[in-house]
């Protein structure tokens, strides 16, 4: 068994860098009751729902469940072939604001399960979400996006994103098995972020330098985190950069077409 996690860090916008990071934690939060059109059509494409019903309202669930559903749908085909489940839990752990999402996977047998929690207080209400996320953007640790319309869809978009990642990785170690999942998993996150580039540098810089590679500050934590948050702006701005173009031109081998 093997894995990876990812999280959204916001220690850095919230001036907090003195203190420690929470670690993942499992908590084994009963599925929704609440079995709205939105949850059964989530459960069509293989993800299921969490939540923990005191502490987050109907509304904002529903948001979170379209933002699913639209990335969910349009990538069916990638985890169809891959993922064995997509669990996603809203509001059942309070990671003390340092990290506002996570995304965590298993490879079990080849198969990948995919678990992604957010934050408690982040959902608990759309003001406290907008807020951070805006002043994410505004200080660059977050990649520019719609503010107006989007800021509600950053953090699960942004998990998502790993996701998606996690989901290719782990679908071209199944057919290229000659080296182990953990030396794969390293080599192939360099190898999408190559990809990409060589993508952007080829067709959307039209022979000038252009180095906006790198679109926020956590961008340039690691590869992962680079991905997701290209992710973010190619996905929540009605004008994506240059760099997200070359991503989604990438990611069109894995979009469902249906």
């Amino acid at each position: 068994m093997g894995g990876r996690g990812s999280r959204l860090l916001n220690k850095h916008i919230n001036n907090n860098d003195n203190r420690q990071e929470s670690s993942p934690k499992y908590i084994d939060d009963p599925e929704s009751e609440l079995h709205n059109d939105m949850f059964k059509k989530l459960k069509e494409i293989n993800f299921s729902t969490r939540e923990s019903t005191d502490n987050i309202d109907d509304i904002v669930l529903k948001r979170q469940q379209e933002q699913i559903l639209n990335i969910g749908s349009k990538y069916k085909k990638l985890f169809k072939n891959v993922c064995k489940s997509q669990d996603i839990q809203f509001a059942v752990e309070n990671t003390d604001g340092m990290v506002l999402g996570y995304c965590q996977t298993s490879i079990i047998n080849g198969e990948i399960t995919q678990r992604i929690v957010l934050d408690r207080k982040q959902l608990a209400n759309y003001d406290k979400i907008t807020e951070t996320v805006e002043r994410g953007v505004r200080e660059k640790w977050f990649a520019p996006i719609n503010l107006m319309f989007k800021s509600r869809d950053y953090i699960i978009t942004h998990e998502l994103g790993h996701s998606i990642e996690n989901s290719i990785i782990v679908g071209r170690h199944k057919t290229d098995s000659k080296m182990s999942l953990r030396e794969h998993w390293a080599n192939e996150g360099q190898k999408i972020f190559n990809d990409v580039v060589k993508i952007y540098k080829e067709k959307y810089t039209n022979g000038q330098k252009d180095d906006k590679i790198f679109l926020s500050k956590y961008s340039k934590t690691n590869y992962a985190e680079w991905f997701a948050e290209t992710f973010c702006n190619m996905e929540l701005s009605s004008e994506p950069l240059p760099i997200a173009k070359a991503l989604k031109e990438y990611l069109g081998r894995y979009i469902n077409e249906d």
